[in-house]
C-alpha cells in the first residue's frame, strides 16, 4: 500500500525539527551517528535519508547559482533549507558568508559585513583548514579599509542570529517594550520553526522501517567519582540500548547534582561500554560540564546526554569522573533577581515557569563592541515534566532599538526532562553593540 503523503511529509518535518533542536541544544557539531539515530527513531529508511540529503544539496546548488546573479532573497531561502537539514555543513556555512560578502560589496550595509565575518569564522571552527574562508576574511578586511570613508553614519539594519552555524529562520521579532536593566534593578512586565521542506515522495517498496521489531533494553550505569569527592550525584533518567536491523545505538539522558561544598567549573569523564562478559567494547572521553557552561554552585544541577553507535552486545555502561575543576564555594551568594517574561503563546494551566537572573556582565572588548554575559535560572513551577523549553532573548539599546535577538533551548528532546520544581541554568555570551541597555525574555515554547 502506498505511503500517505501527509504522513511522509510529517516524518520529514519531524526529522528537520529534531536536527534543529539538537543543533541549538548542543555545544558541539552533530555527528553522522546522531543524525542516523534520529532518522531510525522516526522510521526513515536509508533511502529516505538519502533523499533528504539530496534535497539539501540541491538547495545549496540553487543558492550558489542565485548568488552569481545577485538574487539574494532566493539564495537565502535555499540556504535556509540546506542549513535546516545540515546545520554544520561547512560548504553551506561558507556559501552564507559569501552571499553576505557579495551583498556588502554591492550595498555596503554594515550588517552584511558582520554576518559574513561571523560565518567565515564559523567555517574555520568547523574546518580549520578551509582556505576559502580565510581568503574571504582577508577580502572583507581590504574592502572595509577601502570603504571606511563612505561608511560613516551607516547603522545596523538587521541583527546577527546565526550563532553556531544555524540558518536565518532564527531572526525573530521584538515581543515587549520593557525588561530588566543591565544592573538588574528593573523587571520585565508580564517560535521560531524550521523552514518549510518540500515533500519527498517515497516509493511504496521503501516503507519506513517499523520500530515494532526494534530490540530495546534499559542499560545499568555504574557511576564512579574520585575518592576525595563527596556529593557529586548522578540521576540517570534514561539509559537505553536500541538494536535495529542493521545498527544499534545507546542513548543516555541524565542530571548531575552538585551536593559538594565547592563550585564546579568543569567535569570530564571516561565512559566504558561493556558486554555481558564485562569486556570493554568501546571507550569515550567526554566533557560532562564544559568551562563555557554555567558553573555549578552547591545545590545546582546540570543535564547532559550521550549517544553512541555500538555493536549489538552492550550490557553495561561505566561512567567514571576523571577531573573536576573546583573552587571553594562562597560563604554567601547574592540572591538571583526575578525576571518577569512574556509567553509567546499562553500555556496550559499545568505548565508554568520562573526565570531569574543570576549574573549579567557587559565587557567592552573593542571600539563600540562588547561581550554580554548572562547566567539565568529557569525553574519548572508547573505540575508536569517539560520535554522542551525554548526561550528568546531580545537585546535593546537605550533608544529601544533592537540590537540582536537570539533563541535558546533550555530543554530539548534529547536532554533529560525538566521536572516540577527543578531548575536548569542557561549561560549566554553575546558579541553585541556596546550601546546595549537592557534585554527582554520571551518563552517561545514549553511542553
Amino acid at each position: 500500500m502506498a505511503t500517505d503523503s501527509n504522513a511522509e511529509d510529517a516524518i520529514i518535518h519531524s526529522y528537520v525539527e529534531r536536527v534543529f533542536e539538537l543543533s541549538r541544544g548542543t555545544s558541539s557539531n552533530l555527528t553522522q551517528v546522531e543524525l542516523q539515530s534520529i532518522a531510525l527513531e522516526l522510521g526513515l529508511t536509508p533511502q529516505d535519508l538519502a533523499r533528504v540529503q539530496k534535497q539539501a544539496q540541491d538547495a545549496l546548488t540553487r543558492a550558489q547559482n542565485y548568488i552569481e546573479y545577485d538574487r539574494w532573497d532566493d539564495a537565502l531561502a535555499e540556504l535556509n533549507t540546506t542549513l535546516a537539514i545540515n546545520p554544520f555543513d561547512v560548504e553551506a556555512v561558507y556559501t552564507l558568508a559569501h552571499l553576505h560578502q557579495k551583498r556588502y560589496q554591492q550595498s555596503h550595509r554594515f550588517d552584511d559585513r558582520e554576518i559574513a565575518l561571523a560565518q567565515a569564522k564559523q567555517c574555520l571552527q568547523l574546518d580549520p583548514n578551509y582556505q576559502a574562508a580565510i581568503a574571504l576574511l582577508n577580502q572583507l578586511d581590504r574592502s572595509s579599509q577601502s570603504q571606511q570613508g563612505r561608511l560613516i553614519g551607516v547603522g545596523i539594519a538587521s541583527v546577527l542570529a546565526l550563532c553556531a552555524g544555524v540558518s536565518l529562520w532564527m531572526l525573530l521579532p521584538i515581543r515587549q517594550p520593557s525588561a530588566p536593566s543591565l544592573n538588574g534593578d528593573e523587571q520585565v512586565e508580564g517560535t521560531p520553526t524550521a523552514p518549510d521542506i518540500e515533500s519527498v515522495a517515497l516509493d511504496p517498496a521503501e516503507q519506513p522501517v517499523s520500530t515494532a521489531n526494534t530490540s530495546e533494553t534499559d542499560i545499568a550505569v555504574d557511576f564512579e567519582v574520585p575518592i576525595d569527592v563527596t556529593g557529586l550525584v548522578l540521576d540517570p533518567r534514561f539509559s537505553r540500548f536500541s538494536v535495529y536491523s542493521d545498527s544499534a545505538f545507546y542513548k543516555f539522558k541524565g542530571v548531575l547534582s552538585n551536593n559538594t561544598q565547592t563550585e564546579i567549573q568543569a567535569i570530564t569523564a571516561q565512559i566504558s561500554y561493556l558486554d555481558e562478559a564485562d569486556t570493554t567494547i568501546a571507550v569515550d572521553n567526554v566533557d560532562l560540564l564544559s568551562d563555557h557552561e554555567a558553573p555549578l554552585r552547591p545545590g545546582d544541577s546540570h543535564a547532559f546526554n550521550l549517544i553512541k553507535q555500538l555493536p549489538d552486545d552492550l550490557a553495561m555502561v561505566q561512567l567514571v569522573v576523571r577531573t573536576l575543576d573546583q573552587t571553594p564555594a562562597a560563604a554567601n551568594y547574592d540572591p538571583p533577581i526575578t525576571v518577569a517574561f512574556t509567553w509567546a503563546v499562553a500555556p496550559p494551566s499545568e505548565i508554568d515557569l520562573a526565570v531569574a537572573q543570576r549574573l549579567v556582565e557587559l565587557q567592552e572588548f573593542s571600539s563600540g563592541r562588547a561581550y554580554h554575559k548572562g547566567i539565568f535560572e529557569i525553574t519548572n513551577t508547573g505540575q508536569t515534566a517539560l520535554q522542551t523549553v525554548k526561550l528568546q532573548i531580545d537585546y535593546f539599546d537605550g533608544a529601544a532599538t533592537l540590537l540582536e535577538s537570539k533563541d535558546l533551548f533550555v530543554v530539548y528532546s534529547e536532554s533529560a526532562p525538566l521536572l516540577p520544581g527543578e531548575t536548569r541554568l542557561v549561560n549566554t555570551i553575546t558579541d553585541i553593540d556596546a550601546s546595549l541597555d537592557r534585554y527582554e525574555i520571551t518563552i517561545l515554547e514549553a511542553r
